[in-house]
């Protein structure tokens, strides 16, 4: 191809014809010749088709928002009560401390004996630290060093 220069008068005209068939309307005969076999029937049935199928996805992505949002206020009461619950549980446990506190602590070591570590490691924070160390000492070497390290670890968390 020749290439255009500013001097050729016709360099305009040779763009334009370029540029012409973006003007391109095509007519009914060529319309219909892309879609031979495809009456007006078909096409609206297949239009109401796809608008039943929208409305359709628009029915189930309501309903599956109003379940999430059901989900999200059950998640929240569950999330409510599990903080009472574990409020309560935290009272509890402060209260036995309180309790063992005023015991001697042999008698306390002899109770925590029985316990399990869980409990006896959510109870001796809890404790005076003159109270709590008496009780440790008054454990096996190796319960209390056990006790001890999960002490420790809950501490760094």
């Amino acid at each position: 191809m020749a290439a255009l220069s500013d001097s050729d008068p016709s360099a305009i005209d040779k763009i334009m014809d370029n540029l012409s068939f973006l003007d391109y309307t095509p007519d009914s005969s060529e319309i219909a010749q892309g879609h031979e076999g495809t009456s007006v029937e078909d096409s609206l049935r297949e239009m109401n088709w796809m608008k039943l199928k929208k409305d359709s996805l628009a029915t189930w992505e309501n309903t599956l928002n109003d379940r999430q949002k059901s989900l999200d206020k059950q998640q929240q009461d569950v999330d409510r009560k599990m903080l009472v619950i574990e409020q309560a549980e935290v009272a509890r446990v402060t209260q036995l401390a309180k309790l063992y506190d005023g015991m001697d602590s042999r008698a306390v070591a002899r109770l925590m004996a029985n316990l399990d570590d869980e409990t006896v490691v959510a109870i001796l924070p809890k404790m005076k630290v003159k109270n709590a160390s008496e009780v440790l000492q008054l454990l096996p070497a190796q319960r209390a060093a056990k006790l001890s390290k999960q002490l420790i670890t809950i501490a760094e968390k």
